[in-house]
């Protein structure tokens, strides 16, 4: 009923930006997101400023896998509004995506300016600098993580395999520890725990790990386990 009534709407005033975003947004809670994209692009040719219009685009753009286009709503966003914490993050995920992890520190850098005490940014420039190898700086941002939410497994799991690629195998099995005491069901804690476990020589509590980790349905712990465990038993 409303694309309807949007639908009439545009027809008697085709140049109005809110109508074409009204009706954008319509269709992207019904999952019509091309259409959905098709609108907007039109809502900000006639309003090349509106924010609405601009966010709803990049984060379509986004759940479409259209990263560079996501990146040129965004940055046209900054440009409106520059000093939108979340706007920042939303771009660096964009990047993250695409592999660009130095662009997206940068961008999780501005809005951590912005908004300094962002546990979820915190969390993901921590794993964006693990994959660019700086994994001193990336238990920096773990640590912050931990201190504004004790109780977060996934900075644990992080902090652990940052200080794995640092060969530090007993911390990073300590956070380990943790992380999986806080959610039992953490497949891959199992599993990078396992590695550091046969590393230091302690094959028992490695096997076992590895198998608790196959029965999570992390299955990369399979080939691991038939190589240095024998098959399940």
């Amino acid at each position: 009923a409303s694309i309807k009534y949007f639908n009439k709407a545009i027809e008697l005033q085709p140049d109005s930006a809110d109508h074409w975003t009204n009706r954008a947004i319509s269709k992207r809670y019904l999952g019509k997101l091309d259409d959905a994209a098709n609108d907007l692009n039109k809502a900000v040719k006639l309003s090349p400023n509106f924010l609405l219009a601009l966010k709803h685009l990049g984060e379509i753009n986004f759940q479409l896998n259209k990263y560079p286009e996501a990146i040129k709503a965004y940055t046209h966003l900054l440009q409106v509004d520059p000093d939108n914490f979340q706007l920042y993050c939303n771009r660096g995920d964009v990047y993250l995506k695409l592999g660009n992890y130095q662009q997206a520190i940068n961008d999780y850098d501005q809005s951590l300016f912005i908004k300094p005490d962002n546990g979820d940014v915190l969390l993901t420039r921590g794993v964006c600098k693990i994959y660019i190898k700086n994994y001193t700086e990336a238990i920096v941002d773990f640590d912050e993580c931990i201190k504004l939410n004790a109780e977060d497994a996934e900075a644990y799991y992080n902090r652990a395999d940052a200080k794995f690629w640092l060969r530090k195998l007993m911390e990073a099995i300590e956070d380990l520890n943790i992380a999986i005491k806080l959610n039992p069901k953490f497949a891959i804690a199992y599993y990078k725990r396992g590695i550091a476990n046969i590393e230091l020589g302690l094959m028992k509590e490695g096997c076992i790990d590895l198998k608790r980790a196959i029965e999570l349905g992390y299955k990369d712990a399979e080939n691991v386990h038939k190589k240095y465990c024998g098959k399940i038993k």
